[in-house]
C-alpha cells in the first residue's frame, strides 16, 4: 500500500474547521471584554487550549498513516511554515516597531521564543500559543516514527496530566495567575493537549475503520447535540477563579469535554454544502483572526 502524503486523499472534517473559527471569535471576544474589564476568562482559556488539541488531531489525521521520509517530513515542515510564518512575522515586525525590542524580535522572527520563556518573550498578543505550537511541530516526527497505539496515546495522556498538574501547582505556590501567568505557559504543561488530540484522531480513525460509510443521518443528529453539551460545558462550567479551570478535576474534565466536543465533531460528516462553505470560512480566517484582532481593536 502506497502511503506517501501524495497517495492519501483524506475527507475534510469541516466541522473542526468550523469549531477552529469559532474558538477565535471567542478568544477575541474575550480580549475585547477583559480589556473593557469584563472578565469571562472560560471563552479565552479553553478557547485557545481547543486550539492544541485541534493541531494534534489534524496533525494525526493527515500524517499519521503516512511513510515518514525526508520527503514527507520537508513537505511536512514546508507545509507548517507556510501557514503560519509569514502572517506571524508580519504583525511581530509591527509589534517591534511599537516596540523597539530587537532581541524579542529576532527570538519570534525565528519561532526560537516557543522553546525558552514564550510568555516573557512573545511580541504579540496571543502570541505565546504559536511559539508552543511551533515545538509540538518539532515533537511530532517522534509520534510518526513510534506510531503509538491506542494504549501507549491513553498512558502518554495520563502522564501528561501528571505533568501538567505537577508544574501548575508548583505555579501556584508562587504567584497567582493574574501575575504569574507568563511562568505557566510553557511547552510541558500544553503537552497534555496535543496528546489528546493525537488520541482523538486515533480514536477516530478507529471509529472509521469500523464505519467506513460514516455514522447514520440519526447518529450524527446525537453527535451534534453531545458537541454542543460538551462545548457548553467546557465554556459556561462555573469557576470560582482562573487557578480552579486549571486545577484538579476540573481540568481534568473540562480536557475530556474538550476532546469529546472534538471527536464529535469529527464524526459529522454529512452535512448541506453552505454549512461547509460556512466552516471553511471560519476555519480559514481563524489563525488570522486570532493574530490580528488585538490590532484591529
Amino acid at each position: 500500500m502506497d502511503t506517501s502524503l501524495k497517495a492519501i486523499i483524506l475527507p475534510r472534517l469541516h466541522m473542526l474547521d468550523g469549531l477552529r473559527g469559532v474558538c477565535a471569535i471567542l478568544v477575541m471576544v474575550y480580549h475585547f471584554l477583559s480589556w473593557n474589564s469584563i472578565e469571562l476568562f472560560q471563552l479565552g482559556t479553553f478557547g485557545v487550549y481547543i486550539f492544541f488539541i485541534l493541531s494534534g488531531f489534524s496533525l494525526w489525521y493527515v500524517y499519521g498513516n503516512a511513510t515518514l521520509s525526508h520527503t514527507s517530513l520537508r513537505s511536512f515542515y514546508v507545509a507548517r511554515f507556510a501557514r503560519i510564518f509569514p502572517l506571524y512575522v508580519l504583525v511581530s515586525t509591527w509589534a517591534y516597531i511599537d516596540s523597539g525590542n530587537l532581541k524579542n524580535y529576532i527570538l519570534n522572527a525565528t519561532f526560537l521564543f516557543g522553546l525558552a520563556t514564550p510568555g516573557h518573550t512573545s511580541a504579540v498578543v496571543g502570541g505565546w500559543s504559536i511559539g508552543i505550537e511551533w515545538v509540538f511541530y518539532l515533537v511530532f516526527p517522534l509520534f510518526w516514527i513510534f506510531k503509538p497505539t491506542l494504549r501507549m496515546l491513553f498512558a502518554l495522556l495520563a502522564i501528561s496530566i501528571a505533568i501538567n498538574q505537577i508544574y501548575v501547582t508548583l505555579i501556584f505556590r508562587e504567584h497567582d495567575l493574574g501575575s504569574g501567568w507568563h511562568e505557566y505557559v510553557h511547552f510541558p504543561v500544553f503537552l497534555v493537549y496535543f496528546v489528546a488530540g493525537v488520541l482523538c484522531a486515533a480514536l477516530y480513525q478507529w471509529v472509521a475503520s469500523r464505519k467506513p460509510s460514516g455514522l447514520s443521518g440519526a447518529q450524527e443528529l446525537i453527535c451534534g447535540l453531545l458537541a454542543l453539551v460538551a462545548l457548553a460545558a467546557v465554556f459556561l462550567f462555573p469557576s470560582a477563579s482562573v487557578e480552579d479551570y486549571l486545577n484538579g478535576y476540573h481540568f481534568t474534565f473540562l480536557i475530556v469535554a474538550s476532546s469529546a466536543a472534538i471527536l464529535l465533531c469529527a464524526c459529522i460528516r454529512n452535512i448541506p454544502a453552505r454549512v461547509q462553505c460556512i466552516c471553511k470560512f471560519l476555519g480559514d480566517i481563524s489563525f488570522s483572526t486570532y493574530l490580528l484582532h488585538y490590532y484591529v481593536y
